[in-house]
């Protein structure tokens, strides 16, 4: 490696670790609220420089997604079919980063026992703590036995109308008699797609929220697009969402993704910008 690609990398390096402390989660952490990044945010790199991403922009938690290609040296996509010595390679990087593996999705689960059981075996060897998912109606049967014995959550994402899980009410029409592990993905960026208020739909899942893909739109209707946390004029802004979690009680992961189709140095400005909005929006809240 020549002087100035170990300079460079000295210099990534430095960066990383100033972006990190520079970070003032206090008040996130106060409030149980878990920031992570949603790796599909960076699904057109591998999964290694996702990691980077993650790490430059301050954030301690990822939330992994079954398909990406992995990276630094090793073939392949990464997910709960990658075998034990992947695995344990994968969450030697992380944890060289800094960085945990606390949810995983959106992925399959099946009624068929053997199948949805390979996802919660990798899930508890990895350390993640919910599993999301749009499931058929036939497999909660076989998700409730294994939530109670894995203890590992899982939380039913809403993709837009006309999919499974797009309102409130589809989700509670399911989970309300079941284990109170299985509950709502909150994805608040698909919602306004589908015409509903995030805020409005929070406060009607109530407890039933055990996790969620943060985001912000630009509006509330068809056609709504991602865009910067804090930057909207006619939809709900992060910060009126986390206070809802928060009235809510809510603690766990809020994936932070983003799904502008930025990449290189856009995507990490825009990162650390709504990565700072965060901290800020909790800080307060935390009062």
């Amino acid at each position: 490696m020549s002087l100035r690609s170990l300079a460079l990398l000295a210099a990534f390096t430095l960066s990383c670790a100033l972006s990190a402390a520079e970070r003032n989660d206090k008040g996130a952490e106060h409030l149980g609220f878990k920031l992570a990044l949603q790796a599909w945010t960076a699904h057109h790199t591998s999964l290694w420089e996702t990691i980077d991403i993650a790490q430059t922009v301050g954030l301690k938690y990822i939330e992994l997604y079954p398909g990406q290609t992995i990276g630094g040296g090793i073939e392949g996509k990464f997910d709960h079919n990658s075998g034990a010595d992947v695995r344990a390679k994968v969450l030697a990087r992380l944890t060289e980063a800094g960085i945990k593996p606390i949810a995983y999705g959106v992925v399959g689960l099946d009624k068929d026992e053997a199948k949805s059981r390979k996802v919660f075996e990798f899930a508890k060897a990895m350390g993640i703590q919910v599993i999301n998912s749009e499931p058929n109606a036939d497999a909660f049967d076989t998700i409730e036995k294994l939530v109670k014995e894995f203890d590992i959550k899982v939380g039913l994402h809403d993709h837009p109308k006309p999919s499974k899980y797009w309102s409130p009410e589809s989700v509670l029409a399911v989970v309300s008699s079941r284990d109170e592990r299985i509950a709502a993905c909150a994805d608040t960026g698909h919602w306004p797609r589908s015409g509903l208020d995030p805020v409005e739909a929070i406060n009607q899942l109530g407890k039933r929220i055990v996790s969620s893909h943060l985001k912000e739109t630009d509006k509330i209707g068809q056609g709504a697009r991602d865009i910067v946390y804090g930057t909207s004029a006619a939809s709900k802004s992060v910060k009126d969402q986390l206070a809802a979690f928060k009235a809510q009680g809510f603690r766990g992961p809020l994936s932070l993704e983003y799904e502008a189709g930025k990449k290189g140095q856009e995507l990490l400005d825009h990162l650390k910008i709504m990565v700072k909005y965060f901290d800020d929006a909790t800080t307060e809240l935390a009062k």
